[in-house]
């Protein structure tokens, strides 16, 4: 699943028969069914013939690319907002909303449409603070410290040793 980009991508999913083994010997033995959610609902982007770039426009179409794509930007103000927000982050409408932009953000190479910061705006101006893990230095928003595992991993290497073991 770590290669999907869920705009559509089918997975199979195997339970283990809860009568058939023991705990021991379960794939999967702390999930029960009603921790599993259905996917988010909603309309998905199919671009027009008309919109896709011809033969002859496609430098132009790279380079708007490049300067429009914001799926890097959606996808970690989605974790930032859904680490301030707790376990229930992802069922925020605020964060369903950044889940269609990305769905949108993810093939924009492809499609060309792409998502304006205005979309967004609003939600990133809730976020309180970025977590420390995503190092963002150049925001107005503050950096914060969090009990997530990403800040505990964060924190607990030291990128400084690891590189001082590379060279040695």
């Amino acid at each position: 699943m770590s290669g999907g980009d869920l705009d559509g991508d089918v997975y199979m999913v195997i339970w283990d028969d809860p009568k058939e083994l023991d705990d021991s010997k379960k794939l999967v033995s702390k999930v029960k069914p009603e921790m599993i959610h259905p996917p988010a609902v909603y309309k998905k982007y199919i671009p027009s013939a008309d919109s896709l770039p011809k033969q002859d426009e496609i430098v132009e179409h790279i380079g708007h690319y490049f300067k429009e794509d914001r799926l890097g930007t959606l996808s970690n103000l989605h974790l930032a907002m859904c680490v301030e927000l707790g376990k229930d982050g992802p069922k925020d409408p605020d964060m369903e909303k950044l889940s269609h932009l990305i769905s949108i953000a993810v093939d924009f190479a492809k499609h060309g449409e792409c998502i304006s910061q205005n979309d967004y705006a609003p939600i990133k101006d809730k976020l309180k603070a970025w977590p420390d893990f995503l190092e963002k230095n150049d925001d107005a928003k503050e950096k914060k410290e969090t009990d997530h595992i990403l800040g505990k991993l964060y924190r607990g290497v030291s990128t400084k040793e690891y590189y001082l073991d590379c060279i040695a």
